[in-house]
């Protein structure tokens, strides 16, 4: 199913096979042969191409394994790797090429490439610490920037580490319950917890998460929502509220 070709060192094709004319999709050697290189190649390709043949026309060693776009006959581009090695062959020495094409494989990696920027994007917008950790080991694989902001770590200080490495638990019991509600539940919904930032302030914040799964990896997703002003205004607003009674 692999494209084989037979070239001298300056290019010519003495042999072709016949997946490689299918990926070319020409009917046979000649017109592979009598088909200009640039029109084969994109023009990056090519340009590519040309380097490589001046390296060998040089006696200098190219490399063995690449990867180049060309143009079909009906205009399609397609990618291929391509491994190259020296062998002998009507007791000349010649090159054997052998092309994979790698398209299909290519597009699902932009596509993925693409995802992966939209996720990253959506998680570093969001205005809550978030954080990203492995369920087994409990450290953290990825945070986002309001995390950072917000704990004052840096990124380098957080990933590889474990939450308790952080000593970011103000109450232990608070962690416990937490543990045992996702063991429980697979899930902790707004349960207001105390949080200790780098500085060593503390902050009352509502805390969520949930089990996710990644390359059928478990991890657990984490998002805090600061409450602490919010918190004061209503400590403030009960005292008020007690001093207007006994006043009254």
């Amino acid at each position: 199913p692999l494209g084989v070709r037979i070239t001298s060192a300056d290019g010519e094709t003495v042999y072709a096979n016949k997946a490689i004319l299918d990926i070319y999709g020409y009917s046979g050697i000649d017109e592979l042969k009598n088909t200009p290189l640039q029109e084969r190649y994109t023009p990056a390709s090519f340009a590519e191409a040309q380097k490589r043949k001046e390296k060998r026309l040089k006696g200098e060693l190219g490399p063995l394994e690449y990867e180049i776009s060309i143009v079909r006959k009906n205009g399609e581009v397609r990618h291929l790797r391509v491994f190259r090695k020296e062998i002998f062959w009507d007791g000349k020495k010649q090159y054997q090429v052998i092309y994979n094409d790698i398209t299909e494989h290519r597009q699902a990696e932009e596509v993925l490439s693409k995802s992966e920027k939209k996720y990253a994007s959506t998680f570093h917008l969001i205005p809550n610490p978030m954080a990203v950790t492995e369920v087994t080991t409990g450290e953290i694989v990825d945070v986002n920037q309001k995390f950072i902001d917000w704990t004052g770590y840096a990124r380098e200080e957080l990933i590889g580490l474990s939450t308790r490495d952080l000593n970011i638990w103000v109450n232990p019991a608070d962690r416990d319950n937490v543990t045992s509600e996702l063991t429980a539940t697979g899930m902790v919904d707004g349960k207001e917890i105390l949080l200790r930032k780098k500085n060593g302030s503390i902050r009352n914040v509502l805390f969520y998460a949930r089990f996710i799964e990644i390359d059928e990896k478990r991890y657990l997703l984490t998002l805090a929502q600061d409450i602490t002003e919010r918190k004061a205004s209503e400590d403030a607003l009960k005292k008020s509220e007690a001093l207007y009674r006994l006043l009254a």
